[in-house]
Protein backbone atom coordinates (compact mmCIF):
# COMPACT_ATOMS: atom_id res chain seq x y z
CA UNK A 1 0.00 0.00 0.00
CA UNK A 2 1.34 3.39 -0.98
CA UNK A 3 1.36 5.73 2.03
CA UNK A 4 3.18 8.59 0.34
CA UNK A 5 0.29 10.02 -1.70
CA UNK A 6 -1.63 13.17 -0.84
CA UNK A 7 -4.98 12.25 0.70
CA UNK A 8 -7.82 14.75 0.73
CA UNK A 9 -10.27 12.81 2.92
CA UNK A 10 -9.52 13.17 6.63
CA UNK A 11 -10.40 10.94 9.61
CA UNK A 12 -13.28 12.10 11.77
CA UNK A 13 -12.06 13.81 14.93
CA UNK A 14 -15.22 14.70 16.85
CA UNK A 15 -17.12 11.68 15.58
CA UNK A 16 -14.35 9.42 16.87
CA UNK A 17 -14.49 11.08 20.29
CA UNK A 18 -18.25 10.64 20.39
CA UNK A 19 -18.02 7.02 19.25
CA UNK A 20 -15.55 6.31 22.04
CA UNK A 21 -18.04 7.29 24.76
CA UNK A 22 -20.89 5.59 22.90
CA UNK A 23 -19.03 2.30 22.49
CA UNK A 24 -18.07 2.25 26.17
CA UNK A 25 -21.72 1.94 27.20
CA UNK A 26 -21.76 -1.55 25.69
CA UNK A 27 -18.37 -2.56 27.12
CA UNK A 28 -18.44 -1.35 30.72
CA UNK A 29 -16.31 -4.32 31.77
CA UNK A 30 -13.33 -2.35 30.47
CA UNK A 31 -13.70 -0.02 33.46
CA UNK A 32 -12.57 -2.88 35.70
CA UNK A 33 -8.98 -2.40 34.50
CA UNK A 34 -8.40 1.23 35.61
CA UNK A 35 -10.75 0.95 38.60
CA UNK A 36 -9.06 -2.23 39.81
CA UNK A 37 -5.59 -0.72 39.38
CA UNK A 38 -6.48 2.42 41.33
CA UNK A 39 -8.12 0.42 44.11
CA UNK A 40 -4.90 -1.57 44.38
CA UNK A 41 -2.89 1.63 44.75
CA UNK A 42 -5.36 2.88 47.36
CA UNK A 43 -5.45 -0.23 49.56
CA UNK A 44 -2.28 -2.24 48.83
CA UNK A 45 0.94 -1.91 50.87
CA UNK A 46 3.47 0.67 49.75
CA UNK A 47 6.82 -0.64 48.48
CA UNK A 48 9.16 2.30 48.94
CA UNK A 49 12.84 3.14 48.52
CA UNK A 50 12.81 5.84 51.19
CA UNK A 51 16.07 4.72 52.81
CA UNK A 52 17.93 4.70 49.51
CA UNK A 53 16.41 8.06 48.55
CA UNK A 54 17.37 9.58 51.91
CA UNK A 55 20.97 8.38 51.60
CA UNK A 56 21.26 9.69 48.04
CA UNK A 57 19.81 13.08 48.94
CA UNK A 58 22.03 13.41 52.01
CA UNK A 59 25.13 12.66 49.95
CA UNK A 60 24.06 15.16 47.28
CA UNK A 61 23.54 17.78 49.96
CA UNK A 62 27.10 17.44 51.25
CA UNK A 63 28.44 18.17 47.76
CA UNK A 64 26.60 21.46 47.43
CA UNK A 65 28.27 24.59 48.75
CA UNK A 66 25.64 27.26 49.34
CA UNK A 67 25.00 30.32 51.45
CA UNK A 68 23.02 30.00 54.65
CA UNK A 69 19.89 31.40 53.01
CA UNK A 70 20.21 29.05 50.06
CA UNK A 71 21.03 26.21 52.43
CA UNK A 72 17.70 26.69 54.20
CA UNK A 73 15.87 26.62 50.87
CA UNK A 74 17.64 23.46 49.71
CA UNK A 75 16.99 21.79 53.06
CA UNK A 76 13.27 22.45 52.69
CA UNK A 77 13.28 21.12 49.16
CA UNK A 78 15.12 17.96 50.20
CA UNK A 79 12.75 17.46 53.12
CA UNK A 80 9.82 17.64 50.69
CA UNK A 81 11.45 15.10 48.37
CA UNK A 82 12.14 12.77 51.30
CA UNK A 83 8.50 13.00 52.37
CA UNK A 84 7.42 12.17 48.82
CA UNK A 85 9.65 9.10 48.58
CA UNK A 86 8.52 8.02 52.03
CA UNK A 87 5.15 7.06 50.55
CA UNK A 88 5.84 6.77 46.82
CA UNK A 89 5.42 3.10 45.91
CA UNK A 90 7.42 1.07 43.41
CA UNK A 91 4.15 -0.57 42.45
CA UNK A 92 3.46 2.59 40.41
CA UNK A 93 5.45 0.75 37.71
CA UNK A 94 2.20 -1.13 37.08
CA UNK A 95 1.27 1.94 35.02
CA UNK A 96 3.40 1.18 31.98
CA UNK A 97 3.97 3.42 28.95
CA UNK A 98 3.10 3.78 26.12
CA UNK A 99 0.83 0.73 26.54
CA UNK A 100 -0.75 0.33 29.94
CA UNK A 101 -3.82 0.67 32.10
CA UNK A 102 -4.48 4.36 32.95
CA UNK A 103 -4.37 5.23 36.63
CA UNK A 104 -5.37 8.21 38.71
CA UNK A 105 -3.26 7.23 41.72
CA UNK A 106 -0.12 5.69 40.17
CA UNK A 107 2.11 8.69 40.92
CA UNK A 108 0.33 9.78 44.08
CA UNK A 109 2.24 9.15 47.35
CA UNK A 110 -0.67 7.75 49.36
CA UNK A 111 -0.11 7.60 53.11
CA UNK A 112 -3.56 6.47 54.23
CA UNK A 113 -7.05 5.59 53.02
CA UNK A 114 -10.50 5.63 54.62
CA UNK A 115 -9.49 2.71 56.85
CA UNK A 116 -6.28 4.28 58.14
CA UNK A 117 -2.55 4.12 57.43
CA UNK A 118 -1.11 1.76 54.84
CA UNK A 119 1.66 -0.75 55.64
CA UNK A 120 5.03 0.26 54.20
CA UNK A 121 7.85 -2.04 53.11
CA UNK A 122 11.22 -0.56 52.26
CA UNK A 123 13.01 -2.24 49.34
CA UNK A 124 16.15 -0.11 49.34
CA UNK A 125 18.58 -2.97 49.95
CA UNK A 126 20.35 -4.94 47.26
CA UNK A 127 18.51 -5.39 44.00
CA UNK A 128 15.10 -5.61 45.62
CA UNK A 129 13.86 -2.36 44.14
CA UNK A 130 15.08 -3.29 40.64
CA UNK A 131 13.38 -6.68 40.85
CA UNK A 132 10.18 -5.03 42.11
CA UNK A 133 10.16 -2.55 39.23
CA UNK A 134 10.70 -5.35 36.68
CA UNK A 135 7.93 -7.53 38.15
CA UNK A 136 5.44 -4.68 38.44
CA UNK A 137 6.27 -3.46 34.92
CA UNK A 138 5.80 -6.94 33.47
CA UNK A 139 2.42 -7.35 35.17
CA UNK A 140 1.41 -3.85 34.10
CA UNK A 141 2.28 -4.53 30.46
CA UNK A 142 0.30 -7.78 30.49
CA UNK A 143 -2.74 -5.96 31.86
CA UNK A 144 -2.17 -3.12 29.40
CA UNK A 145 -2.05 -5.52 26.45
CA UNK A 146 -5.39 -7.09 27.43
CA UNK A 147 -6.86 -3.64 28.05
CA UNK A 148 -5.76 -2.39 24.63
CA UNK A 149 -6.97 -5.55 22.86
CA UNK A 150 -10.44 -5.41 24.37
CA UNK A 151 -10.66 -1.65 23.84
CA UNK A 152 -9.82 -2.27 20.18
CA UNK A 153 -12.59 -4.88 20.07
CA UNK A 154 -15.02 -2.34 21.55
CA UNK A 155 -14.13 0.09 18.75
CA UNK A 156 -14.39 -2.64 16.07
CA UNK A 157 -17.17 -5.02 17.17
CA UNK A 158 -17.41 -6.54 13.68
CA UNK A 159 -13.68 -7.27 13.41
CA UNK A 160 -12.53 -10.84 13.06
CA UNK A 161 -11.96 -12.59 16.38
CA UNK A 162 -8.26 -13.08 17.05
CA UNK A 163 -6.79 -16.22 18.64
CA UNK A 164 -5.07 -16.11 22.01
CA UNK A 165 -1.71 -16.68 20.31
CA UNK A 166 -2.14 -13.27 18.66
CA UNK A 167 -2.39 -11.63 22.07
CA UNK A 168 0.84 -13.28 23.21
CA UNK A 169 2.63 -12.13 20.05
CA UNK A 170 1.25 -8.63 20.53
CA UNK A 171 2.48 -8.59 24.13
CA UNK A 172 6.02 -9.40 23.01
CA UNK A 173 5.93 -6.72 20.33
CA UNK A 174 4.43 -4.15 22.68
CA UNK A 175 7.21 -4.93 25.15
CA UNK A 176 9.80 -4.28 22.43
CA UNK A 177 7.91 -1.18 21.32
CA UNK A 178 7.92 0.20 24.87
CA UNK A 179 11.68 -0.30 25.21
CA UNK A 180 12.37 1.28 21.82
CA UNK A 181 10.21 4.31 22.56
CA UNK A 182 11.67 4.85 26.05
CA UNK A 183 15.22 4.71 24.69
CA UNK A 184 14.32 6.89 21.71
CA UNK A 185 12.65 9.55 23.87
CA UNK A 186 15.66 9.61 26.17
CA UNK A 187 18.10 9.97 23.28
CA UNK A 188 15.96 12.68 21.68
CA UNK A 189 15.23 14.58 24.89
CA UNK A 190 18.80 14.62 26.20
CA UNK A 191 20.36 16.87 23.53
CA UNK A 192 17.33 19.17 23.59
CA UNK A 193 17.61 19.44 27.37
CA UNK A 194 21.31 20.36 27.06
CA UNK A 195 20.53 22.95 24.38
CA UNK A 196 17.73 24.44 26.49
CA UNK A 197 20.01 24.64 29.54
CA UNK A 198 22.77 26.30 27.51
CA UNK A 199 20.50 28.92 25.93
CA UNK A 200 18.68 29.55 29.20
CA UNK A 201 22.00 30.26 30.92
CA UNK A 202 22.78 32.86 28.25
CA UNK A 203 19.37 34.53 28.27
CA UNK A 204 15.88 33.64 29.55
CA UNK A 205 14.46 34.78 26.20
CA UNK A 206 16.78 32.46 24.28
CA UNK A 207 15.88 29.69 26.72
CA UNK A 208 12.18 30.23 26.04
CA UNK A 209 12.75 30.15 22.27
CA UNK A 210 14.83 26.97 22.59
CA UNK A 211 12.13 25.39 24.77
CA UNK A 212 9.41 26.26 22.23
CA UNK A 213 11.40 24.85 19.30
CA UNK A 214 12.28 21.70 21.26
CA UNK A 215 8.64 21.15 22.19
CA UNK A 216 7.53 21.51 18.57
CA UNK A 217 10.16 19.03 17.37
CA UNK A 218 9.25 16.51 20.07
CA UNK A 219 5.55 16.84 19.31
CA UNK A 220 6.19 16.31 15.60
CA UNK A 221 7.77 12.96 16.53
CA UNK A 222 5.37 11.92 19.29
CA UNK A 223 2.10 12.51 17.42
CA UNK A 224 2.77 10.10 14.50
CA UNK A 225 4.30 7.51 16.87
CA UNK A 226 1.29 7.59 19.19
CA UNK A 227 -0.54 5.09 16.99
CA UNK A 228 2.30 2.56 16.78
CA UNK A 229 0.76 0.49 19.58
CA UNK A 230 -2.56 0.63 17.73
CA UNK A 231 -0.87 -0.81 14.65
CA UNK A 232 0.46 -3.71 16.72
CA UNK A 233 -2.98 -4.49 18.14
CA UNK A 234 -5.17 -3.80 15.12
CA UNK A 235 -2.91 -4.75 12.20
CA UNK A 236 -0.95 -7.49 13.97
CA UNK A 237 2.39 -5.94 13.00
CA UNK A 238 5.66 -6.34 14.86
CA UNK A 239 7.13 -3.43 16.79
CA UNK A 240 9.28 -2.01 13.99
CA UNK A 241 6.62 -2.45 11.30
CA UNK A 242 4.17 -0.68 13.61
CA UNK A 243 6.53 2.26 14.07
CA UNK A 244 7.00 2.54 10.30
CA UNK A 245 3.27 2.24 9.61
CA UNK A 246 2.36 4.79 12.27
CA UNK A 247 4.80 7.32 10.84
CA UNK A 248 3.71 6.77 7.25
CA UNK A 249 -0.03 6.48 7.80
CA UNK A 250 -0.44 9.43 10.17
CA UNK A 251 1.82 11.84 8.25
CA UNK A 252 -0.87 12.74 5.65
CA UNK A 253 -3.31 13.35 8.52
CA UNK A 254 -0.90 15.21 10.80
CA UNK A 255 -3.20 18.21 11.31
CA UNK A 256 -6.20 16.01 12.02
CA UNK A 257 -4.21 13.76 14.36
CA UNK A 258 -2.83 16.81 16.18
CA UNK A 259 -6.33 18.14 16.77
CA UNK A 260 -7.58 14.75 17.92
CA UNK A 261 -4.73 14.20 20.39
CA UNK A 262 -4.97 17.80 21.61
CA UNK A 263 -8.63 17.30 22.49
CA UNK A 264 -7.83 14.01 24.20
CA UNK A 265 -5.08 15.62 26.28
CA UNK A 266 -7.27 18.60 27.22
CA UNK A 267 -10.20 16.38 28.24
CA UNK A 268 -7.96 14.05 30.26
CA UNK A 269 -6.04 16.91 31.90
CA UNK A 270 -9.04 18.98 32.93
CA UNK A 271 -11.01 16.03 34.27
CA UNK A 272 -7.96 14.69 36.14
CA UNK A 273 -7.70 18.01 37.96
CA UNK A 274 -11.22 17.35 39.23
CA UNK A 275 -10.66 13.67 40.05
CA UNK A 276 -7.47 14.44 42.00
CA UNK A 277 -9.21 16.94 44.29
CA UNK A 278 -10.39 14.57 47.09
CA UNK A 279 -7.97 13.63 49.88
CA UNK A 280 -6.57 10.11 50.19
CA UNK A 281 -8.93 9.28 53.06
CA UNK A 282 -12.02 10.88 51.50
CA UNK A 283 -14.92 8.72 50.21
CA UNK A 284 -15.18 11.15 47.28
CA UNK A 285 -11.93 9.68 45.94
CA UNK A 286 -13.96 6.66 44.79
CA UNK A 287 -16.00 9.03 42.62
CA UNK A 288 -12.75 10.35 41.16
CA UNK A 289 -11.49 6.81 40.47
CA UNK A 290 -14.70 5.93 38.64
CA UNK A 291 -14.78 9.20 36.70
CA UNK A 292 -11.15 8.83 35.67
CA UNK A 293 -11.74 5.25 34.50
CA UNK A 294 -14.79 6.33 32.51
CA UNK A 295 -13.08 9.19 30.68
CA UNK A 296 -9.72 7.52 29.97
CA UNK A 297 -11.30 4.30 28.71
CA UNK A 298 -13.66 6.20 26.42
CA UNK A 299 -10.72 8.21 25.06
CA UNK A 300 -8.73 5.05 24.37
CA UNK A 301 -11.66 3.50 22.49
CA UNK A 302 -11.99 6.79 20.60
CA UNK A 303 -8.34 6.55 19.53
CA UNK A 304 -9.01 3.10 18.08
CA UNK A 305 -12.03 4.54 16.24
CA UNK A 306 -9.81 7.27 14.82
CA UNK A 307 -7.15 4.76 13.76
CA UNK A 308 -9.86 2.60 12.15
CA UNK A 309 -10.91 5.62 10.11
CA UNK A 310 -7.31 6.03 8.95
CA UNK A 311 -7.16 2.37 7.90
CA UNK A 312 -10.50 2.63 6.10
CA UNK A 313 -9.34 5.68 4.12
CA UNK A 314 -6.21 3.83 3.01
CA UNK A 315 -8.21 0.76 2.07
CA UNK A 316 -10.55 2.89 -0.07
CA UNK A 317 -7.55 4.55 -1.66
CA UNK A 318 -5.96 1.17 -2.38
CA UNK A 319 -9.13 -0.11 -4.02
CA UNK A 320 -9.37 3.06 -6.14
CA UNK A 321 -5.74 2.84 -7.25
CA UNK A 322 -6.14 -0.84 -8.09
CA UNK A 323 -9.25 -0.12 -10.16
CA UNK A 324 -7.51 2.60 -12.16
Amino acid sequence: MNYSVIIRKQPRVFASLGEGFKALTGHLYLLLFPIGLDLYFLFAPRFTVSELANQTLDQALTLVQLTNQSQDAINQAIASVKTYFGYFSLSSALRTYPVGVPSLLAGRPIAENIFGSLPIYDLSHGGQFILAILVFSLIGLILGTLYFFWSSKAAQPTAEKKPFKTIITAFLNLFILSLVMIVAMFLISLPFALIFTLFNSLSPVLGLIAYFISAMVLLSVIIPLYFASHAVVVLGQNAFQAISSSLKMIRPFYSSASIFLTFEVIIAFLTNMLWQTPADNSPLLFVGIFGHALVTTALLIASFHYFSDVIQIYEELFVTQKAT
